[in-house]
């Protein structure tokens, strides 16, 4: 016979179950499972066996008799479980990794110790439900009936076993027992709804439920679980019914109740039926301003804020906040970017409230809306006087003219608070960006930056008055400008990030790539952070194209900086001339791409494309060709009558670099542009 070690030095024989006896040729081997009954077996062998004998656990035959005698006897006493803490919690470790058959066997082994216990019982049965082992569950717990039959979550749990093995009616009998054994105990009603839904008996389920209601006499009870239970049944009418019901006779459940809606207003059929049924009740209730604050939020759930703004105008009367209800939904809506209905409650809260205290800042974020709209509907380019390679756009020009009035009129009306502070700051930024009138704009800043510093305690005037000096071309005094900001100390640590980075930036246009690069390290910290990508990528470019050719990359960083000041002529013949005066170089492969770009900015695309193809034919091994590709692509789509060469390029991009970055775009412009051939 084969030996083994000893399981019981080994630490694990209080965990193994089985008890056996193996007899061999002249000798026999001995597991109980019981560690108690173990050690006794083993203080006997220590009398009569050498200490090797002892480990291997093998007897000679003629103390078999004896040995079997003990053991016998030893069975016969109670079962015992030696460790029950550590059983019970491998039981619980293996239900919670999902090894059902190992977490059913220990906790048959502790239900076996004592029956009595409904936590062990219940492990069982939930193993073997589990383990889809109907038959013994149905068994067990009906055997559990027998002996404790005021036990009612056994006949609950009793018909979801019936249910699970497909006997419905015997489901439903046993629900029924349960709630007749205790038909006044309200959380019987809630486990069966429990267990019903759980099966996706969702009838049966809000049926339990509403007999509860009515059996115990109360309108309000299980409000919130008949209304989960038609959600999931896709009834979102009759949820929305419950849900007002409730929020009617407790008004300070909305915010509860809006949590609970918010699991089916993305479906568009439930926010269609929560916006219909709450219609209703706020026509049924016209004096009512819980209800219409419920109505709103669909609203602006459905992103249809003008709507929403007709019901605060509502609220507003009938709760009577002299526009504060108006207000706070026009914040809303601002920060939703919803402008155009945000503009018009600002208006009409600046309008019908001029003395309110929030009148100033209505003035004002009405202003910023019209801002909004001027850059996102009218798509204005910036506007540089006397600029001929831009368009100046009349609406544009007309629209931002609008909003720099409504700026003035806030500074003048009130030109020491922080709302004509911010007007005039606005100004400015218009004046600069949207313009490009460098010297008006840096006028207004002189002026503006110490005010805004003291009274709103800010120092972004300052920077705004370094980006308009850099745009002016003079790098030294803007990077004056931008360490004085460093210097006082005031901005925030994501403010300052920027700042340093913009210094970094002026070294580039000056060519002073190695400072450069040393600038740019301690911005490389938090790689989540948009600053921090753009340090990196801009030190990286450096680096790898800073040899061999550093003048070529002293021009390309010239090119760049004439494009950050809108002289666009410009840099489009300084690339042109980089091109020409380095062909070899690396940076050359990018000017191309850049030139492109600037023509495409210049509004000329038959020229950004030909620079794109002229780069394709001179440069067959360049890593940029699929990106230039795209670019191809892009530009031909601007062009009248250019549809099918741009899917044809974007083709080619697919055929010859498959795996490309740009593919993705590629076969998404594909699909859109034969759409619209079609």
């Amino acid at each position: 016979m084969t030996t083994s070690p000893c399981n019981t030095c080994r630490g694990c024989g209080v965990h193994r179950a089985a008890r056996r006896v193996v007899v061999g040729p002249g000798r026999i081997r001995v597991k109980t499972g019981n560690r108690l009954r173990d050690l006794a077996i083993y203080s006997i062998i220590d009398a009569v066996f050498s200490p090797k004998d002892k480990h291997m656990k093998l007897f000679p035959v003629p103390f078999a008799l004896l040995l079997l005698m003990f053991l016998g006897a030893a069975t016969r006493l109670p079962a015992q479980v030696a460790d029950e803490p550590s059983t019970l919690r491998l039981a619980q470790v293996y239900e919670q990794s999902g090894k059902w058959d190992d977490a059913l066997r220990f906790y048959q082994i502790l239900h076996d110790s004592h029956p009595a216990n409904p936590s062990y019982f219940d492990g069982v049965r939930r193993m073997l439900m589990q383990l889809k082992r109907y038959d013994e569950v149905i068994t067990l717990l009906r055997a559990r009936i027998g002996t404790s039959p005021r036990e009612v979550m056994n006949r609950v749990h009793l018909g979801t076993a019936l249910y699970r093995k497909g006997d419905t009616d015997g489901a439903v009998k046993a629900w029924d027992d349960a709630i007749t054994l205790e038909p006044q105990n309200a959380g019987v009603y809630q486990a069966v709804s429990d267990e019903a839904l759980a099966c996706r008996m969702y009838p049966r389920a809000v049926e339990v439920l509403q007999r509860g209601r009515d059996v115990l006499r109360s309108p309000r009870l299980f409000v919130m679980e008949i209304a989960r239970a038609y959600t999931m049944d896709m009834k979102f009418d009759k949820a929305m019914e419950e849900y007002i019901r409730y929020m009617m006779e407790n008004p300070g459940a909305i915010w509860s109740i809006q949590q609970h809606i918010a699991q089916f207003s993305e479906i568009p059929a439930g926010l269609e039926a929560a916006l219909r049924v709450t219609r209703r009740a706020a026509d049924d209730n016209p004096s009512d301003a819980t209800i219409r604050t419920l109505l709103a939020w669909l609203y602006m759930e459905g992103k249809d804020y003008s709507s929403a703004r007709t019901v605060y105008t509502e609220m507003d009367r009938i709760r009577g906040t002299s526009g504060l209800e108006l207000f706070a939904f026009a914040q809303r809506a601002y920060n939703d970017k919803a402008y155009e209905p945000a503009m018009k409650a600002f208006a009409d809260v600046a309008a019908q409230y001029p003395r309110a205290g929030f009148a100033s800042e209505a003035e004002f974020l009405h202003a910023r809306c019209a801002e909004e709209l001027a850059l996102t509907s009218l798509d204005a380019a910036p506007l540089i006087p006397g600029d001929t390679t831009h368009n100046r756009g009349s609406e544009a020009v007309a629209a931002y003219r609008g909003v720099i009035s409504l700026y003035e009129d806030i500074a003048r009306e009130a030109p020491g608070t922080v709302f004509g502070v911010e007007s005039r700051y606005r100004i400015a930024y218009i004046t600069y960006d949207k313009y490009g009138d460098a010297d008006a704009a840096l006028k207004q800043l002189e002026d503006l930056a110490p005010m805004r510093r003291n009274v709103m305690g800010r120092v972004d005037a300052y920077t705004l008055m370094g980006d308009v000096i850099l745009g002016k071309g003079d790098l030294a005094r803007a990077a004056e400008v931008y360490g004085s900001v460093l210097r006082m100390g005031l901005q925030s640590p994501q403010d300052r990030k920027a700042v340093e980075f913009k210094l970094a930036e002026i070294l580039y246009f000056q060519g002073r790539f190695d400072t450069c690069i040393a600038a740019l390290e301690p911005l490389f910290e938090n790689s989540s952070d948009d600053i921090a990508n753009d340090a990196l990528a801009l030190s990286l470019f450096v680096q790898q194209f800073r040899a061999p050719s550093y003048e070529a990359l002293k021009a390309y960083a010239r090119a760049v900086f004439l494009e950050r000041r809108r002289k666009l002529g410009d840099a489009a013949a300084q690339l042109r001339d980089l091109i020409e005066r380095f062909p070899t170089a690396p940076v050359s492969d990018q000017a191309w791409l850049r030139l492109g770009t600037v023509q495409r900015a210049m509004d000329r695309p038959r020229d950004a494309a030909a620079t794109y193809e002229d780069f394709l034919a001179k440069n067959p091994e360049s890593l940029l060709r699929d990106q230039v590709l795209s670019a191809l692509g892009g530009a031909l789509e601007e062009l009248p009558g250019e549809t099918q060469r741009a899917i044809d390029t974007y083709q080619r991009l697919l055929n010859e670099h498959p795996a490309s970055i740009h593919a993705a775009h590629a076969r998404q412009r594909i699909l859109a542009l034969r759409k619209g051939q079609s």
